[in-house]
C-alpha cells in the first residue's frame, strides 16, 4: 500500500494536541466520576428520605462493575417502580460536554421510563457542593456526536 502527502489546501484543517497525558487524565476523569457518583447517592438518600420511603439506594457500578448502562439504583416518588441513574459529573460549567458509552445509550433505549441521568457540574469536592440537572428518558434524545471509533483489523 502507498502512502500520499497530504495536499496543502489541506494542512490547516487538521489541528495536533500536544503534550496530552491521556492515562492521567483518564485517572482525574475517574476520580471526578466515582466522587460525583457518590455525591448523587447522598442526594438520592435525601430525596428518599424527604418522602418518607425507606430503599437502599445502589451503587451499582461498584457492585456489579461500571458497564452495565447506569451507575445507580434507586425508586421513583411511590417508593416501588425502578430508577436507573446514570451520573455524569464534571467540574466546569453546564455547557461542559459530557460523554456517554453505547452500552449506556442502548440500556436508556430499553428503559427509557425509568432511566435518568444526573448531570452534575460546578463540582467542588473538598465543599461537597455542585449544581444538578436530572434529564428523564433516552440518551437519544440528547445532542450526542460519535467522537471516535473502536477498529477490528480483520486478516
Amino acid at each position: 500500500r502507498e502512502f500520499t502527502t497530504v495536499e496543502p489546501k489541506m494542512l490547516g484543517q487538521f489541528k495536533g494536541i500536544k503534550n496530552i497525558d491521556y492515562a492521567k487524565k483518564d485517572e482525574l476523569y475517574r476520580g471526578i466520576g466515582l466522587l460525583g457518583e457518590q455525591w448523587a447517592i447522598t442526594y438520592e438518600q435525601e430525596r428518599l428520605a424527604g418522602l418518607g420511603i425507606k430503599h437502599e439506594v445502589r451503587h451499582s457500578s461498584v457492585l456489579d462493575g461500571d458497564g452495565i448502562g447506569y451507575d445507580i439504583e434507586s425508586v421513583e416518588d411511590d417508593g416501588v417502580t425502578p430508577r436507573y441513574i446514570e451520573v455524569k459529573t464534571t467540574t466546569g460549567s453546564f455547557s461542559q460536554p459530557f460523554y456517554y458509552s453505547n452500552n449506556e445509550l442502548r440500556f436508556s433505549e430499553y428503559q427509557k421510563e425509568h432511566y435518568y441521568v444526573y448531570r452534575i457540574f460546578n463540582f467542588k469536592n473538598a465543599r461537597k457542593q455542585a449544581d444538578l440537572l436530572i434529564i428523564h428518558g433516552s440518551l437519544k434524545e440528547l445532542n450526542g456526536k460519535p467522537v471516535s471509533y473502536k477498529v477490528s483489523i480483520k486478516k
